[in-house]
C-alpha cells in the first residue's frame, strides 16, 4: 500500500487532543500540535501556529490534505485543513468559493479570452460588411477555439498509464 501524499479526505472529527508545542526550524514560529481522531479512521496530526487555536470542534466535518510518512517503522499521518473546501461544505452550490485550481483556471481563461478578442483574426471579423457575417465569423472562431481547448485539456490532464 502506498503512503498518502497530500490526498484530499473528508470526515467528521470524533476527538481532538492538544499535543505538544514545538519551535519551528532555525528559531522559527512556535507551533502547536493537535491530534485528531476522524470518523473515517484517520488519526492525523495538525500543526498550527501556537498563537491560534484549532478552529474546529468534535462533530465538525472538515476537508483536509493527508500526508503519511513512515518513521521508525510506524506510519504517521499529518494533515492540513483545506479551508475553502471545508467552508464550501455548508454553502449552497451557487455561493461556493472557487478552489485554488478553479481560480487558476479562471485567470488563465480570462487572459486567453483577452488575447483572442484582441487578436488579428478576431479584429478582421469586424471589417466584414454585414453584422450577421461578423457574428457568424466570430462564432466559428469561438467554436473552433473551444474544440481545440477541450482536446488539449484532455491530453494535459490525462494521467500517465503505469504499464508495469
Amino acid at each position: 500500500m502506498a503512503l498518502a501524499n497530500k490526498e484530499s479526505r473528508q470526515s467528521t472529527i470524533k476527538f481532538i487532543e492538544q499535543g505538544k508545542e514545538w519551535q519551528g526550524k532555525n528559531g522559527g514560529q512556535k507551533m502547536q500540535e493537535y491530534k485528531l481522531e476522524m470518523a473515517n479512521g484517520d488519526m492525523p496530526v495538525f500543526n498550527i501556529p501556537s498563537n491560534t487555536t484549532f478552529p474546529y470542534q468534535s462533530r465538525d466535518t472538515i476537508v483536509y490534505l493527508l500526508t503519511e510518512r513512515e518513521i521508525n517503522g510506524k506510519i504517521n499521518q499529518y494533515a492540513s485543513v483545506d479551508k475553502i473546501a471545508t467552508e464550501n461544505l455548508n454553502r449552497p452550490m451557487e455561493n461556493q468559493l472557487p478552489t485554488k485550481e478553479e481560480s487558476i483556471a479562471l485567470a488563465v481563461a480570462l487572459k486567453e479570452a483577452s488575447n483572442l478578442v484582441t487578436s488579428d483574426i478576431w479584429q478582421k471579423c469586424n471589417s466584414l460588411k454585414k453584422d450577421d457575417d461578423i457574428i457568424a465569423a466570430k462564432d466559428k472562431i469561438l467554436k473552433e477555439t473551444v474544440t481545440v481547448a477541450g482536446l488539449m485539456y484532455k491530453v494535459l490532464i490525462a494521467k500517465p498509464q503505469n504499464n508495469e
